[in-house]
């Protein structure tokens, strides 16, 4: 480990801020931004590699700062001033470090379940990386195993996505298939000694959520596309196409609140 001292616009400082805002430049150098404690905190207990830290070398440190720059691994740390701190933190956030960890490549060819009843979120295209974000949350809260992000989507890794899922992004693997044909040569296999459900969700779904067969010992909850809902393709692939029942004039949920409700649904049945 290893400080260095920057008082002025270098090349990490754009590094930094391009992982900020372009998805390719984080896929490419398969590196992200972490920033808050939580954030932090979560990235270190859950085993994730930190590769740099960036701090105000101008304000006094909390012990909290001061802990992981001593104690957590990290390649290098980067003092800066603070018009420098300015320019790369996220202004909705007020933090004494910000962190660039490694990315954890998951290819959904990867997945097995490792227990013997799970459920697991498919995200069909979404576009909102908050979005993701709080579904993240919400998979976690209720006890899901895993997440499936499909097709042409919003990127996990974007700062709005880890903010939004406040430190449970880091507890929960997170994989990537292109197409319902791709997530369903997985799961064929899996049907020779289990009982697999295929949940599409959508308003104009043939079932209400209270008549809906949620005990399987593998569960997949496919949630759509916050403006076109779940695709053809992955209704085709569904064994049940299942309807949150609403009051008032909506046009729908947004696909956090819908997946929420869905999540607490599967949870509360399969506990009772």
């Amino acid at each position: 480990m290893k400080t260095i001292n920057l008082s002025k616009e270098t090349n990490e400082i754009q590094r930094i801020i391009t992982l900020r805002e372009s998805r390719n430049s984080r896929h490419r150098y398969e590196e992200f931004i972490l920033e808050g404690r939580i954030a932090i905190d979560e990235a270190k207990e859950r085993g994730w590699k930190i590769k740099a830290f960036f701090y105000n070398k101008d304000s006094l440190l909390s012990n909290w700062a001061k802990n992981h720059l001593t104690h957590t691994p990290y390649e290098v740390a980067y003092e800066l001033t603070g018009a420098l701190m300015n320019k790369i933190a996220d202004k909705t956030e007020s933090t004494e470090l910000i962190a660039i960890a490694e990315m954890r490549a998951l290819p959904f060819s990867s997945y097995q379940p490792s227990s013997r009843s799970e459920v697991v979120i498919v995200l069909d295209s979404p576009k909102s990386a908050g979005n993701v974000g709080m579904m993240i949350r919400s998979a976690v809260a209720f006890g899901a195993h895993a997440i499936v992000i499909s097709g042409h989507a919003a990127d996990e890794y974007d700062p709005k996505c880890v903010r939004a899922s406040v430190g449970t992004f880091f507890s929960i693997p997170i994989y990537r298939v292109t197409s319902a044909q791709q997530l369903l040569e997985k799961i064929e296999p899996f049907k020779k000694e289990k009982k697999v459900q295929v949940i599409a969700s959508g308003d104009e779904g043939a079932i209400l959520m209270q008549e809906a067969d949620f005990q399987a010992d593998l569960l997949f909850l496919i949630l759509g596309n916050e403006t076109k809902g779940v695709s053809f393709n992955y209704k085709q692939i569904a064994t049940q196409f299942v309807q949150i029942p609403l009051v008032g004039k909506f046009t729908s949920l947004n696909v956090a609140a819908a997946g929420s409700i869905f999540l607490y649904e599967i949870f509360r049945r399969r506990a009772g």
